[in-house]
């Protein structure tokens, strides 16, 4: 019985310093498990800040290059629209000149042909009216010296175009209507022609301007 004792201290001894080392390595997991879940959320913290900079950076390209293809996409539409209506007027002008050219051309060979007319009538009436000199010359001397003053004051009077006008026979009063008319009629057709011009200029350099 007296060695029971001693062996019951140096087993509370033994048993004493196991508890503290197990109560130690305790400490020393909980400190060590701390350590290494501040560890990890702190890791975790920033790789979460990493991605949502990936992400901010991905979402800013995507929209960079959707702004892009969407403005480049317009502007190629819009181009199109630009040309097609282009097009479409220019073929609709030339539709509407070719016709106005036709009418003009018409016009034009109709007022040669009044023209032609009119030289043909103007030379027959002068071939019909000319003064044949088949007097003897004496004949003539005296008639021109008894009518010479009536033809001075024919002349005089001639001279205002009212009582030209008024003392032309029918024949010469038409070529006097017709010079008129044909008159009337070239500078018309001069204004329209010179209004046609500047047109299809203008169009030329719309065209020019819109193939650039």
């Amino acid at each position: 019985m007296p060695n029971s004792e001693p062996k019951d201290e140096v087993f509370s001894e033994l048993e004493e310093n196991a508890l503290e080392s197990a109560s130690l390595e305790a400490d020393s997991l909980q400190t060590l498990t701390s350590d290494l879940q501040r560890f990890l959320n702190k890791n975790h913290r920033k790789q979460m800040e990493k991605i949502e900079e990936k992400i901010s950076e991905i979402e800013e390209r995507c929209c960079q290059e959707v702004r892009k293809t969407i403005k480049k996409y317009i502007r190629r539409q819009l181009k199109k629209n630009f040309q097609d209506v282009t097009e479409s007027c220019e073929t609709k002008v030339s539709e509407m000149f070719s016709s106005l050219l036709s009418q003009v051309e018409g016009d034009a060979r109709r007022l040669n042909n009044e023209v032609d007319r009119t030289n043909i009538l103007c030379q027959e009436i002068q071939k019909k009216y000319t003064f044949k000199w088949c007097k003897p010359w004496f004949v003539l001397v005296f008639s021109t010296a008894l009518t010479g003053a009536f033809m001075g004051m024919g002349l005089f009077l001639m001279q205002t175009s009212p009582l030209a006008v008024f003392l032309m026979n029918k024949e010469t009063r038409k070529i006097y209507d017709l010079g008129m008319s044909y008159a009337e009629t070239r500078d018309e057709l001069l204004k329209l022609y010179d209004a046609i011009q500047k047109e299809k200029k203008d169009l030329d350099n719309a065209k020019k301007k819109s193939s650039h």
